[in-house]
């Protein structure tokens, strides 16, 4: 079985956040053309049915995912989905507890304007170097490990130096700031723009769809202690229990970022299966259920060929 993995998808000529690094619906669409004719596209009561009861799954098939609870997936996936009586996996990060954006997102909007990059890194040096802590900027950039398969690497030191290398009070600071100066938006506007609400999943679950967890706040989990992790799996939770009732919750990791301890979790909280990012097909015999493989949207038709 093959997974595929989305975040955001639109129409990019007409989009009001030009400049994120999106799927143009256009391109979706042919995507789903593509899948439909060379695989069987199942959804998660397939795989729920193959883990729990070995049930064979169909030879050549493609699951659906979808990370992040954006108002695309209800603006412009979820119709196109419809259309052709398919499934998908949605995993929504608890955004309604703060109604505030994420800050993986707000990085996604500081990127869509590339050509301040140097200038986001200026300001966070200057305010590392102010701040009381006893590490230069130097410091933690020089903890970045540069992995990326599409991002350069200034692009990859900004996100995990905002992402989980600085310390939490001071990058919140930073993004707050950065927001401010250079995204046009006001962020109450901005959080009503972004994210489905409920009442949008709840009318997805309504159609068949899946709603998984994606942690409370979009961390890396591989970065959090083990109280702040179960924290996030707990909230997570908590948060699904809140929509409609579905026969059983999967969970995604954010960032794909998860250890021994979220499998753990995952077992302790009754998650029946969750999905990382290491690029791979999924068998078995081969991975654990709770660390399901998924290629990326970017990995296949119409942009390259390993789907």
């Amino acid at each position: 079985m093959k997974s595929i993995m989305y975040h955001y998808v639109h129409p990019l000529k007409t989009n009001k956040f030009s400049g994120l690094n999106a799927l143009d619906l256009e391109n979706f669409i042919k995507q789903l053309d593509y899948l439909q004719k060379k695989y069987c596209i199942i959804d998660h009561n397939i795989l729920m049915q193959h883990l729990e009861s070995n049930m064979k799954l169909p030879s050549n098939c493609v699951l659906l995912t979808f990370d992040d609870g954006y108002i695309d997936i209800y603006n412009y996936v979820l119709p196109v989905l419809l259309e052709r009586n398919l499934k998908g996996l949605f995993y929504v990060p608890n955004y309604f507890k703060s109604k505030k954006l994420l800050q993986v997102n707000v990085i996604h909007l500081l990127l869509s304007k590339r050509e301040n990059i140097k200038l986001y890194l200026k300001y966070i040096k200057n305010f590392v170097s102010k701040a009381e802590t006893n590490k230069k900027f130097n410091d933690y950039c020089n903890q970045v490990i540069y992995s990326s398969r599409y991002d350069c690497q200034e692009v990859e030191l900004l996100k995990q130096l905002l992402q989980f290398i600085l310390p939490e009070t001071i990058r919140s600071k930073i993004l707050s700031e950065l927001l401010k100066k250079f995204i046009e938006v006001c962020e109450d506007e901005l959080f009503e723009l972004y994210y489905c609400s409920k009442l949008h999943l709840n009318e997805m679950i309504s159609y068949g769809m899946h709603i998984g967890g994606h942690g409370n706040n979009h961390l890396w989990h591989n970065t959090l202690s083990d109280e702040d992790q179960e924290k996030e799996v707990f909230e997570s939770l908590n948060f699904l229990n809140t929509l409609s009732k579905q026969d059983f919750y999967s969970f995604s990791y954010p960032y794909g970022g998860y250890n021994q301890f979220s499998i753990e979790l995952m077992k302790k909280y009754d998650f029946k299966f969750a999905f990382t990012t290491e690029l791979n097909s999924f068998n078995q015999n081969v991975f654990s259920k709770f660390e399901i493989p998924r290629f990326d949207t970017n990995d296949t038709y119409p942009f390259n060929n390993l789907v």
